[in-house]
């Protein structure tokens, strides 16, 4: 996986690079860093325990997961369109 500092497209189909991101999974410790929550599933129970269930970002950083390309099939169709044809290797005869 590759990770830039600014949003890139796939070289084959130019799908955006998606965030790069991190999980965080604990019990009643939120989180202190300086990363932005960009998504927050955390329950709360009536108990008062919180099991704290986030996402975090950057705010910078994009990955591909195929340093160029965002899928193998990607990868493999831009190889097969910028690959010359293999040579044809004729037989030698034997004598």
């Amino acid at each position: 996986m590759t990770v830039y500092h600014k949003q890139v497209g796939c070289v084959a189909c130019g799908k955006a690079a998606p965030k790069a991101t991190e999980a965080y999974f604990t019990h009643n410790k939120p989180y202190q860093g300086n990363l932005k929550v960009i998504r927050d599933s955390s329950v709360h129970y009536p108990d008062g325990r919180v099991h704290y269930d986030l996402v975090l970002w950057d705010g910078e950083s994009y990955k591909l997961k195929y340093h160029k390309f965002c899928s193998q099939t990607c990868a493999v169709q831009y190889a097969n369109l910028i690959a010359p044809f293999p040579s044809i290797l004729e037989e030698q005869e034997q004598d």
